[in-house]
């Protein structure tokens, strides 16, 4: 299957992960409230961290090792056993761990049920297996799966939550989600693979499971640990405001993230057979549409940030605007960081370059953690992820010029950059004249997107537009300086 239409199912798949949660946030904050939603959000976030912790790197271990393999189905038989049986392990020794925290401390005792109802996501995510289907890159049957589990759910949502009283419905529900597709991957997979029991090396995966998981986990400290801390030394209003400016972000940030995974088999591949050509092609079509979509996503969106957080939650969420502004961009940092780590790192294996990276970002978050949170609360925590993902972007960048043989395009970021700008003239302008929410969005969003064909096809001519604009118009527009591989001496 092409990588545009891997594209386009695993954008669905990530989409919808957030986009469907986001339709019935409205009805949802409308409901329970700032503080209430902030509750959920803390208590989601600790079982989250324990399923980090229960997988290490056992995802992207899982991905490269069945992509490598998946044209011998007896390999491919032994390696996905290996792997499931290491993630079974791994997780019965969170679980006790789980469970012991939160009968042990008062903190965790308040919301026990909460707390229990999401052991269920830690037990259920073994059977997940997503790293199974995107080795294989099979997308299509992600997509259908996930899509279809997420309507059910909104609908649930809209049917049986109707007061503040019905919260631990609403966080059964939510945790329903991974259930559902744990069950359902599961039972698919028994027509894809055999599972084994004997004749297994699990110590060959240890390595590799290890050192990603280590990089991942250290990952976690500027990123997942933000809102557990900001939960243990605030309070959850804050919690709240910053995780619902967080969702909006994360949302966006999802069609970045569609591309870098449905990416890393194809690189990996690539890699391996050392076409280093292909490869750097595939790397400069990552930037390219990282840079089209992001910047103009970022200039504007600073400027319509508090009209976005009253359409979308309603009143008593006004500490998420600040939050989303810091957080805005984010959206290139962070894509532009995948392509780095994920794309090329991961695919030459410099496992060590991510483990230094992801240590130097862990000691600046949880520095500036202890420093700004407790006082600056939900936008210290917001202001924390940026300057910690910025410094481990910069790391990374450096890493990828010095370690690999891979140019960066950089010259097309500062073209994108300074095309971007006009985007706040535009939306100020608009949002000081218009005082309807509703109005103000729309009227930007039809000026800024005739802006944005201008610039991005006539002045840039930017090949990623024009490509797809000749496939369905009669009078083809011309494409500029071609995109090519270049590859250093």
């Amino acid at each position: 299957m092409s990588v545009k239409r891997n594209f386009v199912f695993n954008s669905l798949i990530l989409v919808s992960q957030y986009l469907m949660p986001l339709i019935i946030f409205p009805y949802i904050s409308r409901i329970f409230g700032v503080e209430k939603i902030g509750l959920v959000n803390f208590v989601d976030n600790i079982i989250n961290y324990f399923i980090l912790l229960s997988t290490l790197g056992l995802t992207i271990t899982g991905v490269r090792e069945i992509s490598k393999n998946k044209e011998d189905q007896n390999n491919l038989n032994k390696i996905f056993s290996e792997l499931f049986i290491i993630h079974i392990i791994l997780t019965l020794i969170f679980l006790i761990i789980y469970l012991v925290i939160i009968f042990s401390f008062d903190k965790f005792k308040e919301n026990q049920i909460l707390y229990l109802i999401g052991a269920s996501k830690l037990i259920f995510n073994i059977f997940l297996i997503e790293w199974l289907y995107r080795g294989l890159e099979n997308f299509k049957y992600i997509t259908i799966r996930s899509i279809l589990i997420k309507v059910l759910y909104s609908i649930s949502i809209f049917l049986l939550v109707k007061s503040p009283t019905d919260i631990n419905i609403y966080f059964g529900l939510t945790c329903g989600i991974l259930i559902l597709n744990a069950i359902s991957n599961f039972t698919y997979s028994t027509k894809l693979i055999k599972l084994k029991i004997k004749n297994l090396e699990l110590k060959q995966h240890l390595k590799s499971i290890i050192t990603l998981g280590s990089y991942i986990i250290i990952t976690s400290l500027y990123t997942t640990f933000n809102i557990t801390y900001l939960g243990l030394v605030t309070n959850n209003n804050s919690v709240g405001a910053y995780t619902t400016s967080l969702k909006i972000y994360t949302i966006i940030l999802g069609i970045f993230t569609a591309l870098n995974e449905v990416l890393i088999p194809k690189l990996s591949k690539l890699a391996i057979e050392n076409s280093l050509a292909k490869f750097e092609q595939l790397i400069e079509k990552s930037v390219n549409f990282i840079s089209t979509l992001s910047f103009p996503i970022i200039f504007s969106g600073i400027l319509l940030t508090p009209q976005i957080i009253r359409i979308i939650t309603g009143p008593g969420y006004e500490g998420s605007i600040i939050c989303l502004r810091i957080l805005l961009p984010l959206l290139f940092i962070i894509g532009f960081a995948q392509i780095l780590s994920n794309q090329i790192l991961i695919s030459f294996k410099k496992d060590k370059e991510l483990l230094i990276t992801a240590s130097i970002g862990a000691l600046v978050g949880v520095s500036f953690n202890l420093i700004f949170v407790s006082d600056l609360k939900e936008a210290g925590t917001a202001l924390v992820l940026l300057v910690s993902e910025s410094i481990v972007t910069l790391i990374l960048l450096v890493f990828c010029l010095k370690r690999t043989k891979i140019r960066i395009p950089l010259k097309l970021i500062s073209k994108h950059l300074i095309l971007a700008v006009p985007y706040l003239p535009i939306c100020f302008i608009i949002k000081e004249n218009i005082n309807n929410d509703y109005l103000a969005l729309l009227i930007s969003a039809f000026f800024c997107i005739i802006y944005f064909t201008i610039s991005q096809s006539l002045y840039l001519k930017n090949e990623l537009l024009i490509e797809n604009y000749n496939r369905y118009f009669k009078i083809p527009l011309k494409t500029g300086v071609k995109m090519k591989p270049k590859i250093n001496a």
